[in-house]
């Protein structure tokens, strides 16, 4: 059982017993009892307890040198028993002394009398002075470490667990001099818990009390000192860390090649992803180019151009084609650039192409088409003439008849998905991301939980050649109410495949 109040044992005292005729007045043990304990490092509770045990005990006093005696009200004749409690260090100082002093024991029963005088100086035990968990915290839960001062003359130290005020574990045997304590019980989350942390001294002797002159009587008894000194801390746990699979669908239409079920679903047109990976084709100089356009998740555009520079029919004229994809809260810009040569029909042309669009105009009816404004640069020159070129105009997805740049991917599709994996500790775990058209790119996910305010901070990034992908999701809140678990709150900002935007996370209806 836990020790009440952290007290420190003292037991030191030499006894006289008379000759024959005292015979039935003895004395077989003698403890004195000190007690001091300490919350938060600071000591506040002071105790001293005598307890003498023998035959026929009637009256009992201790007498401290040049003090009023204290006396030690005996029960059954085999036990008298006086505590005291002291209001501060210095009261126990006075009482009990470190230095050396001489006190008085005396014993009645009748008019039998036995007496004793011995010098005797408190050792001093010190305080455990808890270092961890700092009082009045808010710490993790699960495993607790308990760091404490160590004291290398006591045997034991002793431990104990409360949540609440119930004690939920203890440890009484914690080696010599050990600074540290780890309980085996998991903290439960938002709890209150304390811990304590005791200090314990004992030593035992077996002494011989002499009878007063001129009698012989000797009365053999055992004392024991006991020291204990203790210190408390209050703390408390926060939030359990959350853990499962968790996944965000936004902009998600029918056609897409997602699967929504079991996200926190979001209608947001302007922080849709658009993929414009396709094959298009447009007429520059009155010449026909086609080409096949790779988006890249870093928003870099390449692919391979093909022209009909001698104008016989077939597209025999390759060039490598490099652009960009920037995009920022669904306004987005295209740029593509792209060089020709065929010697044999005297041609070399260089091609731009500017394009821009929002995405935030993709709402009203169902499949509603994005407009491109297009401008296109050529120079160069073909056939041997100088040519300087330059054109806007628009473009739509679906493609209609009439667009200077046709493309074959019809309905502009802006929904993607996230998906990632809390696991319940810090470090690395997986994700991925979705676009509507089924590409599909892993995400490494590094993840860190704060159990005060239970918020979760993600970043989420993809690697090697599909590296240019970058989600940031910060005061993450997960309900864990439900079964699944759902996504409560939280600011996620995204960079992916060239586009950028904010988003609110929505609880789930």
């Amino acid at each position: 059982m836990r020790h009440p109040g952290a007290t420190l044992l003292l037991t030191l005292w030499t006894l006289l017993l008379p000759g024959a005729a005292r015979a039935a007045l003895g004395i077989d043990a003698l403890d004195l009892e000190v007690g001091v304990h300490g919350t938060n490092g600071q000591d506040t509770s002071f105790a001293v307890t005598i307890t003498i045990t023998g035959t026929d005990l009637e009256a009992a006093t201790l007498t401290r040198q040049g003090a009023t005696a204290l006396s030690l009200p005996c029960s059954g004749g085999t036990t008298c028993t006086a505590t005291q409690g002291l209001p501060n260090q210095a009261a126990l100082d006075t009482l009990l002394p470190t230095t050396a002093t001489t006190y008085t024991l005396e014993l009645k029963q009748g008019t039998d009398t036995i007496t004793d005088t011995l010098s005797f100086a408190r050792p001093v035990v010190p305080s455990p002075l808890i270092s961890a968990p700092l009082a009045g915290s808010i710490i993790s839960p699960g495993a607790l470490d308990v760091t404490f001062s160590g004291c290398s003359t006591c045997s034991p130290t002793q431990g104990f667990l409360l949540q609440g005020a119930t004690q939920i574990e203890e440890k009484l045997d914690l080696p010599a001099a050990s600074t540290s304590w780890k309980p085996l019980t998991e903290l439960a989350p938002e709890s209150d818990f304390s811990v304590e942390i005791v200090h314990v001294a004992i030593a035992t002797a077996s002494l011989v009390a002499d009878g007063p002159a001129p009698a012989t009587n000797n009365d053999s008894y055992t004392f024991t000192t006991t020291l204990v000194h203790g210190d408390s801390v209050a703390f408390s746990t926060g939030f359990a860390p959350p853990v499962g699979d968790f996944c965000i669908a936004v902009n998600d239409a029918a056609g897409d090649a997602l699967d929504p079920a079991g996200c926190t679903i979001i209608v947001e047109p302007a922080a849709g992803i658009l993929d414009t990976s396709d094959s298009c084709s447009l007429s520059a100089a009155g010449l026909p180019i086609q080409y096949d356009l790779q988006l890249a998740p870093n928003g870099r555009l390449s692919g391979i151009a093909d022209a009909d520079l001698d104008v016989d029919g077939s597209f025999e004229t390759h060039g490598t084609l490099v652009g960009r994809l920037r995009g920022k809260e669904g306004s987005l810009r295209q740029q593509l650039r792209v060089g020709l040569r065929d010697d044999s029909a005297d041609a070399r042309l260089g091609l731009r192409v500017r394009e821009q669009a929002n995405l935030a105009t993709l709402v009203g009816a169902p499949d509603p088409p994005l407009e491109w404004l297009i401008d296109q640069r050529l120079r160069g020159k073909l056939a041997g003439t100088k040519i300087v070129e330059a054109t806007t105009g628009l473009r739509t997805l679906p493609a209609l008849p009439s667009d200077d740049i046709a493309c074959a991917g019809g309905t502009p599709r802006t929904g993607w998905k996230l998906a990632f994996t809390l696991t319940g500790t810090e470090g690395l775990s997986s994700g991925s991301l979705q676009l509507a058209n089924g590409n599909d790119v892993a995400l490494e996910v590094k993840q860190r939980f704060d159990f005060v305010t239970n918020q979760t901070l993600l970043r989420l990034q993809s690697r090697g050649a599909d590296a240019g992908v970058k989600i940031l999701i910060r005061r993450l809140e997960i309900d864990d109410v439900p079964d699944p678990a759902q996504i409560a709150s939280g600011v996620l900002r995204f960079r992916a495949f060239g586009q950028g935007g904010n988003l609110l996370l929505p609880p789930q209806p």
